[in-house]
């Protein structure tokens, strides 16, 4: 694969390789794609959108996803992301975050960790920001701060943050 070949640079698979159905073509066709890919020691998946393709916020196709991406991958390839605010339409900020803890929250803490934040921090390079600071970081977060743990809303801020500084690196 390219990221045999590249070794320095990371891959970031979004949506986690976009499983869409349930089907049984579909789920065998999707595992083995991220089996092909996972021989890549540089190779990532975001746990980004799994509803979007469904339109919905499906516990149970994100806990399928969530397992089976484990199982292939391991946790300290995998990172918590969300395709908001696309997923606005069919769901809240809280109720997502909800759903994906409720899919990890069979995992022991390190994998856990590794999902919602150290896997992130340690591909982008990101470092983690205090809770004193930036505590200010917008919409979603304001309404979701007091459902989450200090560990996600550390997530939070460092999403929007990176956000941000993207948007102003692109219009300098």
């Amino acid at each position: 694969t390219l990221g045999c070949e590249t070794p320095a640079t990371n891959f970031c698979l979004t949506h986690a390789g976009r499983r869409t159905a349930l089907g049984p073509e579909t789920p065998e066709a999707w595992k083995a794609g991220l089996r092909t890919l996972s021989a890549a020691p540089n190779f990532y998946a975001k746990l980004s959108g799994l509803g979007t393709f469904v339109h919905r916020n499906d516990p149970t196709l994100i806990a399928y996803i969530v397992d089976n991406a484990i199982d292939i991958l391991g946790a300290d390839h995998l990172m918590f992301g969300s395709n908001f605010p696309i997923e606005k339409l069919w769901t809240s900020y809280a109720e997502l975050l909800s759903t994906h803890r409720n899919a990890v929250s069979s995992f022991t803490p390190q994998e856990q960790q590794a999902i919602i934040t150290a896997t992130d921090t340690r591909v982008y390079h990101h470092h983690p920001y205090s809770a004193r600071q930036n505590t200010h970081v917008g919409g979603d977060f304001d309404r979701v701060q007091s459902s989450t743990s200090p560990l996600e809303a550390s997530r939070l801020k460092r999403f929007s943050l990176t956000t941000r500084a993207l948007a102003d690196q692109r219009r300098s």
